[in-house]
């Protein structure tokens, strides 16, 4: 549950580079722009803190999270600095989430925040409107928000952190020149995948993907796992999600061989075509004996069924709020 202390927000001022502490006496300023947090009071509540010098236009930062698991990391405002959830702010971090600093605002825009992590947040104001974009590990994840301000109202760094012991540095820097969503670093089978083409049949007829989903991609998304699991999800209709194994296998190579188990969906209903395509998706994939990566492309084959992808990188349009 959220604290409910009304401790007013007091500022730790025994380093060049302060973090304001949230009331709760757990941020522990150190040197060089670092904190870390001691006698978190609550388990249940994360530790705020608040940089002490306000953020101009074109500022660019990294956070660095040197002990600690899932913080989230952005800017928020003095008048809305609190303990706990009551804190308000525009923040990435957890799982790879957009947050406000209480709710979920946006999911899966980037990777799982933990030890080692760098955040990066450039920072860009007029008189009304706040953008953020976000980089995760030297990748561009483009424009997270864009949110109304009121008028002269200053911007800090903000770090939302979980447990005792977390510990992050902050150092500023110049802007990255990039500001669009890069594609991730995945190799191999890894990532999203848009499905170009698709075949069915004993003859392996091209079967129109594009035109029974309207034109909407379909893309598969893949996670590998130790011992050759693999887990797979795509969206038609329904989420279709799926568990899989692969191994080398000489006599299929250069494809690695396949398995994959009956899958779960979710269970509504569409459009026609588009219900259709679902049906030879998920019966094709159950039934792929073999796939392979080359050239930027997957390839996923079976006796009736193959389907051919590009890497995909997904468009997000940053959350529109206030602040």
């Amino acid at each position: 549950m959220p604290a409910t202390s009304t401790t007013a927000p007091v500022t730790v001022t025994h380093c060049a580079t302060a973090w304001r502490d949230d009331g709760s006496n757990a941020v522990k300023n150190l040197t060089d722009g670092a904190f870390t947090i001691t006698g978190k009071p609550s388990k249940g509540s994360p530790v705020n803190a608040l940089g002490t010098i306000p953020l101009t236009s074109g500022q660019y930062f990294e956070v660095t999270c040197q002990d600690g698991d899932g913080p989230f990391i952005g800017v928020g405002k003095l008048e809305s600095f609190a303990q706990g959830y009551r804190c308000k702010g525009l923040l990435f971090g957890g799982p790879g989430n957009l947050s406000n600093g209480s709710a979920l605002m946006k999911g899966e825009f980037g990777e799982q925040v933990s030890k080692g992590s760098v955040v990066g947040i450039l920072f860009e104001m007029t008189s009304d409107l706040v953008t953020l974009t976000v980089y995760q590990d030297g990748r561009c994840l483009g424009p997270a928000f864009t949110a109304k301000r009121q008028e002269k109202a200053q911007l800090f760094p903000l770090v939302q952190a979980k447990s005792d012991g977390d510990t992050f540095r902050i150092a500023f820097k110049a802007p990255p020149a990039v500001r669009s969503r890069e594609s991730g670093s995945q190799e191999g089978f890894e990532g999203s995948w848009a499905i170009e083409k698709m075949m069915v049949g004993p003859e392996l007829g091209e079967y129109p993907l594009s035109t029974k989903m309207n034109e909407k991609p379909v893309v598969l998304k893949v996670t590998t796992g130790p011992n050759g699991s693999v887990r797979m999800g795509a969206k038609v209709v329904n989420a279709l999600n799926f568990s899989a194994s692969s191994s080398a296998d000489a006599s299929l190579a250069p494809f690695d061989a396949l398995t994959v188990n009956p899958g779960i969906s979710t269970m509504m209903a569409g459009p026609e075509p588009m219900m259709d395509a679902e049906s030879k998706l998920s019966k094709g994939l159950q039934g792929a004996r073999k796939w392979i990566v080359s050239n930027g492309q997957l390839l996923i084959n079976g006796p009736t069924f193959e389907i051919s992808c590009a890497r995909h990188i997904e468009s997000f349009e940053p959350v529109d709020t206030e602040i």
